[in-house]
C-alpha cells in the first residue's frame, strides 16, 4: 500500500490510502508519523495513535467489501445519476471600463464587485467578511501592453457602490482577468525569479542574493514560507548568503516582450537581486 497527499486551497492536508494489491499487516505509528512529517501535520502522540487505529479501521472495512460478491453489478462511477455538475472554470479577460487611480468602479459596464459574486457566488458582505484570503487566492492580473506577464494587484476594500479599491493604480480601459495563487504557483514563480537572476549574471558567481518578497505571499504560503529560502540557495549555492524582507508592495519590471526597461508597483510578487562580480 502507499500514501497520497492532497494539499486544499486553503492548505489543509487530506491523506488518503491507495491499495497496491492484498494487504495483511497493519498501519503502526511509525507510519502515521512518516505521513504527518511529509503533510507538515503536528500530531501528538494521542492524536497518532488514535488516526492509527482510524486507519486501520479504515482499511479493515474495505477488505471487507472486497469480499462480497460484486459479479453481474456494474461498476457506478458516481452513486447519483449525474454526469457532471460542475460549472466551466472559465477566467476570460473583461475590461476597466470605469476607474480612477487604485479604484475600479465598473468591469464590462457593472459594477466591479460583480466580478468576484459571480465567480465565487458570495454578495458582497460575505467577500468583504472574507476578503483578506480571496485577495491572495484571487488576485486581479491587469494586461499590459508589450509585456508578457500580467501585472497583480490585491484588493483592500470594497466600496458600497461596488467599488474595488486595489494595491496600486489600475487605468481606464486595462483588460484584466481574475488569477487564481497556489501554494504551487508561488514556489514555482520564486523558483523561475532566481533562476532568471542567476541567468542575468551571465555565468558569474552571486556575491549575495537579496530577495524583496510580498507579505501577501507569506500568508498564501504559511508553514511552507522556508521553502523559498531552500529554492534559494538550491539555485544560487548553500554558500551564498542571503538577505531579504517581506514588503507590501515591490518595484520590478515584467518579463518582456522587447525589453523596455520599465520598472511597475508588484502587489504579491517576489523581486530577486543577484549580485555579482567579474573575476
Amino acid at each position: 500500500f502507499g500514501w497520497r497527499i492532497f494539499l486544499s486551497e486553503a492548505g489543509c492536508a487530506s491523506l488518503f490510502l491507495f491499495r497496491l494489491g492484498g494487504m495483511d499487516k497493519k498501519i503502526d505509528k511509525s507510519q502515521v508519523k512518516k505521513v504527518a512529517k511529509l503533510a507538515r501535520l503536528e500530531l501528538s502522540e494521542a492524536e497518532i495513535e488514535e488516526f492509527a487505529g482510524q486507519l486501520n479501521a479504515i482499511i479493515d472495512y474495505v477488505e471487507r467489501m472486497n469480499k462480497l460478491n460484486t459479479e453481474g453489478v456494474e461498476p457506478m462511477a458516481h452513486c447519483l445519476p449525474v454526469s457532471n455538475v460542475f460549472r466551466d472554470d472559465v477566467i476570460k479577460e473583461r475590461l476597466v471600463t470605469k476607474a480612477s487611480k487604485n479604484i475600479i468602479q465598473e468591469i464590462n459596464g457593472q459594477p466591479a464587485v460583480k466580478l468576484y459574486e459571480e465567480y465565487l457566488d458570495k454578495n458582497s458582505l460575505e467577500l468583504s467578511r472574507d476578503l483578506k484570503r480571496i485577495s491572495i487566492f484571487y488576485p486581479l492580473g491587469v494586461y499590459l501592453a508589450g509585456e508578457n506577464e500580467y501585472l497583480l494587484r490585491n484588493i483592500t476594500a470594497i466600496k458600497d457602490d461596488g467599488a474595488l479599491i486595489t494595491q496600486g493604480d489600475v487605468p481606464q480601459d486595462s483588460r484584466i482577468r481574475l488569477m487564481i495563487g497556489t501554494k504551487e504557483s508561488c514556489l514555482a514563480a520564486t523558483m523561475k525569479s532566481c533562476e532568471e537572476a542567476k541567468k542575468r549574471l551571465s555565468g558569474t558567481t552571486a556575491e549575495f542574493v537579496m530577495i524583496f518578497n510580498s507579505a501577501s505571499r507569506f500568508t498564501l504560503l504559511n508553514k511552507q514560507a522556508a521553502e523559498e529560502i531552500e529554492i534559494a540557495r538550491e539555485v544560487f549555492g548553500p554558500q551564498t548568503p542571503l538577505i531579504g524582507i517581506y514588503t507590501f508592495g515591490e518595484e520590478a519590471p515584467l518579463e518582456s516582450i522587447n525589453y523596455l526597461g520599465k520598472t511597475y508597483f508588484h502587489n504579491q510578487s517576489v523581486c530577486v537581486l543577484a549580485i555579482g562580480a567579474d573575476k
